[in-house]
């Protein structure tokens, strides 16, 4: 009996595949789409945060309710919402190493030239600083971007030691006012190399395209 359910799914199986092959061009790319928007929606339910069922008022003058809304807090670093424990690394034995890292990478982050980095820029670093192997590094740098210390972008290669750095730079790109006020100065020769010429190239290339090259937010 379990052989013929098997054959029977497989049959299933074929037939479906058969159907997909014939389906017109349109079709298939409707189903693509579909699938694509289901990931996603599976992807924003993993990272949903669960909204607690009570809400307490407390008063700061007599302190009223303030041992519930103790209470509540503390049975929270313990729950798993859909995307698991909100806080994983509670009681967790973490290695000293990964502390380490987590006073390196906030020293860092406020010298300049050191807010974004590339990665093998960023462990060359640690390893020079502190002596620590790029797997551990990987381990401990996952962990500070888990407690909001960095932006880690592991596929991209890329970390950010100072994520308010994209503030600043959202703030130099997102404006109305780039054609007026962005425009070349005599010490962008000698500190950076890069000429009038050069300039109104990338320059332009943002205003008429959006197009922004890597060296115009150095200037």
């Amino acid at each position: 009996r379990k052989k013929k359910e098997e054959s029977k799914e497989e049959d299933i199986k074929l037939t479906i595949e058969e159907l997909y092959d014939i389906l017109p061009l349109s079709t298939k790319i409707q189903i693509q789409t579909l699938e694509c928007e289901i990931n996603k929606l599976q992807h924003q339910q993993h990272c949903a945060m669960a909204l607690p069922s009570k809400i307490h008022a407390v008063s700061s003058k007599d302190f009223c309710n303030y041992d519930k809304f103790r209470e509540q807090i503390s049975s929270s670093l313990t729950e798993v919402g859909p995307s698991g424990k909100y806080f994983p690394q509670l009681d967790e034995h973490l290695p000293a190493s990964w502390f380490r890292v987590r006073k390196f990478v906030r020293e860092q982050s406020t010298r300049r030239g050191r807010e974004c980095m590339k990665l093998p820029q960023y462990f060359q670093l640690v390893s020079d600083e502190l002596g620590i192997q790029e797997d551990i590094c990987l381990r401990a740098t996952r962990f500070c971007h888990e407690l909001g210390d960095v932006l880690f972008f592991e596929k991209e290669g890329l970390i950010f030691l100072r994520p308010s750095l994209l503030i600043d730079v959202f703030k130099l790109v997102i404006r109305h006012d780039h054609k007026e006020s962005t425009y070349w100065k005599k010490n962008m020769l000698k500190d950076h190399g890069i000429d009038e010429v050069k300039f109104n190239m990338g320059k332009k290339l943002l205003l008429e395209k959006g197009e922004l090259e890597e060296w115009l937010l150095d200037v």
